[in-house]
């Protein structure tokens, strides 16, 4: 167990803060030297019990730099491609806004965010926050959810609680806490959708063997390799299994895939805090490259 005189003699923050800040500066300085998906963690790597001794925070980030980060996949790295932005000042914030009252700008801004989101989709008035649809859940008796769900114990009574002018999201939902997420989604739309979107345009129109099978939405490209001859959608969708299996393993990028209309589609979301154009033509060469290998072995595909 901790001693008592560690928590009665802690180091000041000038001496405790710059270990994990300069960790981190270290980590981002450094994320693109790493595989973008790792193989895995070694059963038994890491330690199976809690010491009973508290140790140096100095060694805890020797051991997430030895053992936590080559076998993450890293989210925040310009070549990851599912799509992120905004998590760190989420987490940092570390708000929990339950109630209006926990944190009023964070309630404020998440009916802000559902508001042009709704807009930006072209949905109807009643899904904006402000209508009558409630941003997220669209009925004739909205009533009958917050009642279902509501708890006012008499700690939790608030302005949200009393007044027609805020909002308590603890009655929205099953638990009680709730994450800050609305702000990660209003960095984005201020800072970075325009790039993104740019770089998602530039990539989609980036070479023919490539098929776009839907339309791009702001910064998401859905695309395959063409087949050779109508009707061989079974050896295109193998095919670009393999294609994507391959980028991953490469460890130079990261992307998903989806099923439409039966068909297997590899998707490329541009949304890293850290990407920019030459990490997505760096993708685009690595699909080119693993595509040329693919497409080597298989001759039911080529280009038109």
């Amino acid at each position: 167990m901790c001693s008592s005189s560690h928590w009665t003699s802690r180091p000041s923050p000038a001496t405790r803060g710059p270990c994990w800040t300069d960790f981190l500066a270290e980590y981002y300085r450094d994320i693109e030297q790493f595989p973008v998906r790792a193989a895995g963690l070694e059963p038994g790597r890491l330690p199976e019990a809690a010491r009973e001794r508290c140790e140096p925070m100095e060694d805890i980030l020797d051991g997430v730099r030895r053992d936590i980060l080559p076998s993450l996949t890293h989210w925040q790295s310009p070549s990851f491609f599912p799509a992120n932005a905004g998590d760190m000042l989420s987490s940092g914030l570390n708000v929990m806004p339950f109630t209006w009252a926990a944190s009023p700008a964070a309630a404020e801004l998440e009916g802000v965010v559902v508001d042009w989101m709704a807009s930006l989709l072209g949905l109807p008035r009643r899904f904006l926050f402000s209508g009558g649809g409630g941003g997220v859940l669209q009925g004739t008796t909205p009533s009958t959810l917050t009642a279902a769900l509501s708890t006012d114990p008499e700690y939790l009574k608030n302005l949200g609680a009393a007044g027609r002018s805020a909002v308590d999201y603890k009655d929205w939902q099953l638990a009680l806490s709730r994450r800050f997420l609305a702000v990660k989604i209003w960095v984005v739309l201020r800072a970075r959708i325009r790039r993104h979107v740019a770089s998602a345009k530039w990539f989609e129109a980036a070479d023919r063997r490539f098929e776009v099978v839907a339309p791009r939405k702001l910064s998401l490209v859905c695309f395959r390799l063409r087949p050779r001859f109508p009707g061989d959608d079974a050896a295109v969708d193998d095919v670009n299994r393999r294609l994507l299996a391959a980028v991953i393993a490469s460890g130079r990028a990261f992307m998903t895939h989806f099923v439409v209309n039966g068909k297997f589609v590899l998707r490329l979301a541009v949304g890293g805090s850290m990407t920019e154009l030459r990490h997505v033509r760096d993708v685009w060469e690595l699909l080119q490259e693993k595509a040329d290998e693919v497409l080597e072995s298989c001759r039911s595909i080529t280009a038109p």
